[in-house]
């Protein structure tokens, strides 16, 4: 695993933890903590597998 991608990662997931809250809280004020926290999650996961998905696919059209 290349280690500029771990890092990138790292730094996608505090960045996407900030957007996320300030996000979440104009669009779901009234969302419990549970909710929230599934949603956080499940929407860190998506996100993840898409920044990696379009590493790799970018990485594969260079060579």
């Amino acid at each position: 695993m290349n280690s500029s991608r771990i890092v990138l990662n790292i730094v996608f997931w505090i960045v996407f933890s900030f957007a996320f809250d300030a996000v979440s809280g104009v669009l779901f004020p009234d969302l419990s903590m549970e909710a929230t926290l599934i949603l956080w999650f499940t929407s860190l996961c998506t996100g993840t597998f898409i920044f990696n998905a379009a590493w790799y696919w970018f990485t594969i059209r260079q060579r």
